[in-house]
């Protein structure tokens, strides 16, 4: 990948710095000024300079459609809400993370015979293998996940504590209501980056 520059304050307008950003920047009114001519920017070889405002991901670092493709299945996974609803993304990331490696698998089919035992032609069956993993291991982690849900007892359901009406017990720790809608919440959490954090990201098989 790419080395990815940070430039403090622009001394002339780019594609995401504009003159009164400079001029803000300049002139700082506020702790927001001082960033506003702020900007990343990276450079392929024999590419063009990219800029941004926000640091570039790992779908943007890379000039393989492949690569920038599956980093962006795992950036929406990571950016997701981790509540009762990932266990949807997961299996809605797994069916596009398929359809890429049957992508993969057309690619090497439609290969002349003579290539397809080629170095690229068993990059694009690893690969398409390697969807066919990651993909399975995200509906295990779907799974995983929805268990755990069902797993977390509701409010009502926790052992009462003697002589309190509104407060309950669970793992040593008292709740309330709201108090153990966050609890649970936080549970929730705990177990969706857990099951994402099983999936495999080796790419290439």
């Amino acid at each position: 990948m790419p080395r990815v520059h940070f430039v403090k304050k622009a001394r002339v307008p780019n594609r995401v710095v504009t003159k009164a950003d400079i001029r803000r920047a300049n002139n700082p009114k506020t702790e927001d000024d001082k960033g506003a001519a702020s900007y990343y920017w990276w450079k392929f070889a024999y590419g063009s300079k990219n800029v941004s405002k926000t640091r570039p991901r790992s779908s943007q670092l890379t000039q393989s459609e492949y690569y920038s493709r599956m980093y962006a299945f795992f950036e929406e996974l990571e950016d997701g809400s981790k509540d009762e609803t990932f266990p949807d993304l997961l299996r809605d990331k797994a069916e596009e993370i398929r359809q890429l490696g049957e992508e993969q698998s057309d690619k090497h089919q439609n290969m002349p015979d003579s290539l397809q035992s080629s170095e690229t032609g068993e990059l694009l069956e690893s690969r398409s293998q390697a969807c066919e993993t990651i993909a399975d291991e995200m509906e295990s982690a779907a799974d995983d996940v929805e268990q755990a849900v069902s797993d977390i007892p509701d409010f009502d359901d926790l052992d009462a504590v003697e002589g309190e009406t509104e407060t309950r017990e669970y793992e040593g720790e008292q709740y309330d209501t709201p108090s153990w809608e966050a609890r649970k919440a936080s549970l929730i959490e705990e177990a969706c980056t857990e099951a994402l954090g099983s999936v495999s990201t080796e790419f290439d098989g």
